[in-house]
């Protein structure tokens, strides 16, 4: 729901690397578009109606980036809906695969309307 606004994703937007220059490249962390680095800043908005039991995840770079889709998919199915549990197990996969970076995992999930 969200957009990583980093160098590096502007250039996979861009179509400018390919897969194998995205996972070497060298200048992953650099961010384009943060609080404190203008006077003002575009700030993303999204509207999404939430629907019962849907679950968000609220995440840093320091999952998001060792951890892929897939296997975070991996975890919110197998950990049976719960969330504490999931949580925890994506930063333990986050430190597995390196944890190079803080890593910070919020699990939100819609029981009522």
């Amino acid at each position: 729901m969200t957009e990583d606004h980093s160098l590096l994703n502007d250039y996979i937007k861009m179509k400018r690397l390919t897969p194998e220059e995205i996972e070497n490249f060298p200048h992953k962390n650099v961010i384009v578009r943060a609080l404190g680095m203008k006077d003002t800043v575009k700030v993303d908005t999204r509207y999404e109606v939430p629907e019962l039991g849907d679950t968000y995840l609220l995440c840093s770079d320091g999952l998001a980036g060792p951890v892929t889709d897939a296997q975070i998919e991996e975890v919110l199915t197998n950990t049976a809906g719960d969330i504490k549990l999931a949580a925890s197990r994506l930063i333990e996969r986050a430190n597995e695969n390196g944890g190079p970076d803080n890593i910070t995992a919020v699990l939100v999930r819609w029981t009522a309307a």
